[in-house]
């Protein structure tokens, strides 16, 4: 939930550059539309826009993979169409790590229903880094990005400009959405090494993070301790049984993750070529 906050709140500063990714360039925002519809139980959409060429934009974010969104998104539509008597353009977000596997079109009998998925890592982070707006800047973390510590250090190089109040809840909002995507002690660390005007610790909220985040970064070390050490008696078995390994299964020991190197090393009482051990990695 703290993500959809923090996502809401951002989109309703009206993030231009990525509007624009999501919309067309050629689209002009008029004005934001009520979010909220009269029903028995009420109903909010995530942001409701009508743009300059009369068009409605209805934009919703998801972090997780939701069977029912389909429905969700046709509620939204009869609710919109009712209110403003228009059929509005609707756009999921997606906004989660996994792969979007969230069903984007029905069709029945007696209704053919569609709306846009868009994964937000199919946007280049650097088109986000380049706006003016730091709601732009601040929601190119979970965009394509190529090096997470630099885009880290150009945001918080925009955010170190704005005033204390403002930088406080910037720095808020980067810290949650870099914790969608585990970024979150990086994040921490790049924060540290810049010269703020303010100590971290003055803010409740931001000490509690920052707290937490360093005992993260050791638990984190030492999770990487011990898979490291998992992989090694792994390679060790391996070439006690077939001798020297080559860099590809090397590559594969050193970069999976605890359960996959534990499968590994059961596969061996019962294989004979390396082959059947890591044939589903092939």
């Amino acid at each position: 939930m703290k993500y959809d906050t923090t996502l809401k709140e951002l989109f309703q500063n009206l993030p231009e550059k990525l509007l624009e990714l999501l919309i067309g360039k050629e689209a002009k925002i008029a004005e934001l539309l009520p979010v909220e519809f009269p029903a028995v139980s009420a109903k909010r959409a995530d942001l409701i826009l009508r743009l300059t060429n009369g068009k409605i934009y209805h934009l919703e974010l998801q972090s997780s993979n939701d069977e029912k969104m389909i429905w969700r998104m046709l509620e939204y539509f009869l609710l919109i169409y009712r209110q403003y008597q228009q059929a509005p353009i609707q756009i999921v977000l997606y906004v989660g790590n996994k792969e979007p596997t969230i069903n984007p079109k029905i069709s029945l009998s007696t209704l053919d229903f569609t709306y846009n998925l868009i994964d937000i890592r199919q946007f280049d982070a650097n088109l986000l880094l380049n706006s003016d707006l730091v709601s732009d800047n601040i929601l190119a973390v979970l965009c394509n990005v190529t090096s997470i510590r630099q885009t880290i250090r150009q945001i918080l190089s925009k955010v170190m400009l704005l005033s204390k109040t403002d930088r406080t809840k910037a720095l808020t909002q980067l810290l949650i959405l870099t914790g969608l995507r585990g970024w979150k002690v990086i994040t921490l660390e790049e924060i540290k090494s810049m010269p703020l005007t303010f100590d971290i610790r003055e803010n409740e909220f931001l000490f509690d993070i920052f707290k937490q985040g360093r005992q993260e970064g050791h638990e984190e070390g030492r999770q990487e301790g011990r898979q490291e050490g998992q992989a090694i008696l792994l390679q060790q078995q391996l070439e006690y049984k077939f001798g020297k390994l080559p860099q590809s299964i090397l590559n594969k020991l050193f970069t999976a993750d605890p359960a996959t190197l534990q499968l590994w090393s059961l596969r061996i009482f019962h294989s004979s070529t390396l082959d059947e051990i890591f044939k589903d990695n092939n």
